[in-house]
C-alpha cells in the first residue's frame, strides 16, 4: 500500500471528529490492517481512489504475511481471487514476481483496477480451468 495504518487511522479519526460517526480501530492480529465498525461507501473516498487503502480480510492480511514474500521474491497462488495478492505484492514493494492463479476469470478480471490503484506490476493473473472429469 502507499501508506501505513497509522496514517490511515489518522484519517479516519480526523473524519470521526468532524461528523461522530465513523469508528476505526487497528485490527487485533495484522499489523496492517484497520477495523470499522460501520460500513461507509469507501470506494467513495480520496484513500480508496488513490491506492492508499484496499478493503481485505484480516484473514488475507495475516497470510500475506506468513509467506514472508521478500522483495525479489516469487509466489505463486492458485486461489487468488480478486485482492489476495495485493498484501503479498505490497509487502514485496512491486518487486519479484506473483502469479495469481484463479479458476475464475471474472474475479482475476476485478483485480485490474485494484492493481491499478496500488500502484503494483509485478502481479501476473492467470486464469485456469480444472481438469475435466470422466464420468
Amino acid at each position: 500500500m502507499k501508506t501505513d495504518r497509522a496514517a490511515v487511522l489518522a484519517e479516519f479519526k480526523a473524519v470521526a471528529r468532524a461528523d461522530g460517526s465513523l469508528q476505526a480501530a487497528a485490527t487485533r492480529y495484522s499489523p496492517d490492517g484497520v477495523r470499522l465498525r460501520e460500513k461507509p461507501a469507501l470506494m467513495r473516498w480520496p484513500m480508496y481512489k488513490d491506492g492508499r487503502i484496499e478493503v481485505q480480510d484480516e484473514g488475507s492480511q495475516l497470510v500475506a504475511r506468513l509467506v514472508s514474500a521478500r522483495r525479489g521474491s516469487m509466489v505463486v497462488d492458485f486461489c487468488a481471487g480478486a485482492a489476495a495478492d495485493l498484501a503479498i505484492g505490497s509487502l514485496m514493494k512491486s518487486t519479484g514476481r506473483i502469479y495469481a492463479f484463479d479458476i475464475n476469470a471474472k474475479r482475476l478480471a476485478g483485480m485490474g483496477p485494484r492493481l491499478a490503484r496500488s500502484g503494483l506490476s509485478n502481479v501476473h493473473r492467470w486464469p485456469f480451468a480444472p481438469p475435466a472429469t470422466r464420468a
